[in-house]
């Protein structure tokens, strides 16, 4: 079978053929693979901004209805984020290399008989929509990568809902010189039969040119108003009325309430489409709904803001979202930006807004030099130019107190390597995890634990117990402590109570234990106080402990095989009965 080195290699190779302006060698790929852009439902998001957040949103939704929900967008910013995932959790190892062997073989077919083949994007795309059909996903919710008309995902013809955010100047090389061209162009995704929703439009050049498109093509529109009022609005989320109706949401900014209120219509819409979605499970979705890099608080102390502001429209939100949310803060501006974005104007709009200001040069062949974004920005504060993300983070840290908010912005490609930046010192060990001592009180854990206990009580396999939690906990420390990797003792030891808290729901329903267990673990951390950032670590770990393989962190690494390396199967009396494959199982002691 096709391995993950085999298929690095393979869209290496393909990442070097670039970009191309029709759809017909993806097309005459999925014609050979049975056609798999039509057999599903799809709700696909086109826009200048916002596409990733409405996608969030809509998925956690559909997600909380019962509906299974396959997602995809690009591009993948953080390592911990994958791009293709089915109810929030990434494709397992087994389909996804099983699905890029067929399509590997099909494009040898098409490059040995002379045909035009497809690009990178185009391949991702047809890999999701082919995951998406095996692990049986009832709909699926995609962002188109640029444009609309010749993007990759405008193979898909199963559209029964079209989405619109708004709608700016952006890819003008490619998409048009003026609003209403690249609208148009975005526009290019809806078909007969489907409903359109479109977001609040700053230009009515774009709104028009959706109108027509949808009238065109007999289906109905719905507009979005702006929700009529913010209730209240912190760093840990918001709350808006829209329709008489109060929602509340993590995501931070007026413009994400705008986000909000298309994901809300978008769902309407698929109601509409014969799917059942509670009001209940809009609300939940909505509160739950999560999209890391836009205005995402990641530190509080110091006080540090993430955002993928890369165009004006971008800026123009994350200034607003400064004004609001960051009242009385000196704002240190960490800034690159690439060279083909309208970077004079997003530069005066947000350099406008920061006391100081540290340029870089983002990680991307297409980044503007940040010594000429340094001279640009230092019209507007006084800014100093810094040769990596690192040293940027470094200078902009150095100062920061109680006074300050640290906001990184410009570039999707410089993300990550800000969100490392900000870890490169060594995580304390904690002598005392305080936050499992916590989990080991909260009643919903007990009773679970009690469930699992009932329910293996006649189990000939290995058990989920208190003890097995330990064993994995302690496993996992020793594993960091040889390899010198970085670990916090209450994240792994709180990801070791919680990793098997779905087991009792997989026994009663079938519903497997790490998607359960995500649930439950997301609850008790919430019902304990942990701090956001932290639950996420948590959620990571568990969520990984019983795939192999995939793009995993070394701590994620270490606590999967400290899971799989409690099991003394060697002495084990039903190790021949047990379903687990030999190559998983401990057959000889090991150091």
């Amino acid at each position: 079978m096709t391995d993950k080195i085999q298929v690095g290699e393979f869209m290496k190779r393909v990442s070097e053929k670039g970009m191309v302006m029709t759809l017909e060698p993806v097309r005459e790929m999925c014609r050979l693979l049975g056609n798999p852009q039509s057999r599903i439902p799809c709700v696909h998001i086109a826009g200048t901004n916002g596409k990733g957040s409405v996608l969030s949103m809509i998925s956690s939704c559909l997600k909380e209805a019962g509906v299974r929900v396959g997602s995809f967008f690009s591009p993948q910013v953080f390592e911990d984020e994958p791009s293709i995932t089915v109810n929030g959790l990434p494709v397992d190892d087994d389909t996804f290399l099983s699905v890029m062997e067929q399509i590997m073989n099909i494009y040898a077919e098409m490059e040995t008989s002379g045909k035009e083949t497809p690009t990178a994007f185009e391949i991702e795309t047809v890999c999701a929509l082919m995951c998406f059909e095996r692990l049986g996903c009832d709909i699926t919710v995609v962002e188109c990568g640029m444009g609309g008309l010749n993007d990759a995902t405008n193979i898909i013809d199963s559209n029964i809902v079209c989405v619109f955010t708004p709608i700016a100047l952006d890819h003008t090389s490619f998409l048009g010189q003026t609003v209403a061209e690249i609208a148009e162009n975005k526009a290019g995704i809806i078909r007969s039969g489907c409903t359109v929703v479109c977001a609040e439009q700053d230009a009515m050049e774009a709104m028009g040119a959706i109108s027509w498109k949808a009238r065109e093509a007999g289906c109905p529109l719905v507009y979005c108003s702006a929700p009529e009022n913010i209730i209240a609005f912190g760093l840990d989320g918001q709350s808006f009325e829209y329709k008489r109706e109060d929602y509340t949401i993590k995501l931070l900014g007026s413009h994400q309430c705008r986000n909000a209120a298309a994901a809300i219509e978008a769902v309407s819409a698929i109601r509409d489409k014969g799917f059942r979605i509670p009001d209940e499970a809009v609300k939940k979705g909505l509160e739950k709904a999560v999209w890391h890099g836009r205005f995402e608080c990641i530190s509080r102390d110091p006080l540090v803001i993430l955002d993928g502001a890369h165009n004006v429209q971008g800026a123009k939100a994350l200034a607003d979202a400064i004004e609001s949310h960051l009242i009385g803060k000196k704002i240190t501006l960490v800034f690159g930006i690439l060279a083909d974005k309208q970077y004079r104007e997003a530069a005066e709009i947000l350099a406008s807004k920061a006391d100081r200001i540290v340029t870089f040069t983002p990680p991307n062949p297409r980044a503007l030099n940040g010594e000429e974004l340094c001279d640009i920005c230092g019209k507007y504060a006084p800014t100093v130019y810094a040769d990596s993300v690192e040293k940027a983070m470094e200078l902009a840290l150095a100062d920061a107190d109680s006074t300050t908010a640290v906001c990184a912005a410009g570039s999707l490609y410089s993300l990550n390597e800000v969100r490392k930046a900000l870890n490169t010192e060594k995580a304390p060990m904690n002598d005392e995890p305080d936050l499992a001592n916590k989990i080991v009180k909260n009643l919903v854990f007990i009773m679970k634990m009690a469930d699992i206990r009932r329910l293996e009580r006649d189990r000939i396999f290995c058990g989920h117990d208190i003890s097995h939690c330990m064993d994995v906990a302690r496993l996992t420390m020793l594993i960091c402590a040889e390899e010198g990797i970085e670990a916090d003792a209450d994240v792994v030891y709180s990801a070791a109570l919680l990793h098997d808290i779905g087991r009792s729901e997989e026994y009663v329903n079938g519903t497997p234990h790490d998607t359960a267990g995500i649930e439950i673990a997301a609850r008790i951390l919430m019902q304990v106080e942990c701090p956001p950032e932290t639950s996420r670590e948590i959620i990571r770990l568990i969520a990984g402990h019983s795939r192999s393989g995939g793009k995993k962190t070394v701590l994620e690494d270490a606590f999967y095989r400290a899971d799989k390396q409690s099991r003394l199967c060697f002495a084990c009396p039903a190790r021949d009965e047990c379903r687990w494959d030999d190559s998983k199982k401990n057959l000889k002691i090991r150091r």
